[in-house]
């Protein structure tokens, strides 16, 4: 009786951070890779673009216009790379 009831316990708490380890990072600059956005302003191969809700520096090949769409494919410091 009371031996089973804490092994279970053990055991679902193992199983649950094995899921956690499989998924995808939920937070920091890892989410932030993939993610798309838009455009705020660009002017040559520099601007500002809004990904997930906030405004950063952004810089990428192409030159871009305000509300192109664009997704994030790196990041050196607090700037993004992006691409259209």
């Amino acid at each position: 009786g009371f031996a089973r009831t804490p092994a279970g316990v053990i055991f679902g708490i193992v199983g649950a951070a094995r899921k956690a380890r499989g998924r995808p990072p939920a937070t920091g600059s890892e989410q932030i890779i993939g993610s798309r956005g838009e455009v705020v302003e660009w002017h040559g191969s520099t601007g500002q673009v809004r990904v997930l809700g906030e405004i950063w520096a952004a810089r990428g090949a192409q030159s871009l216009k305000p509300k192109d769409p664009v997704r994030v494919t790196g990041r050196e410091g607090l700037t993004l790379i992006v691409e259209s």
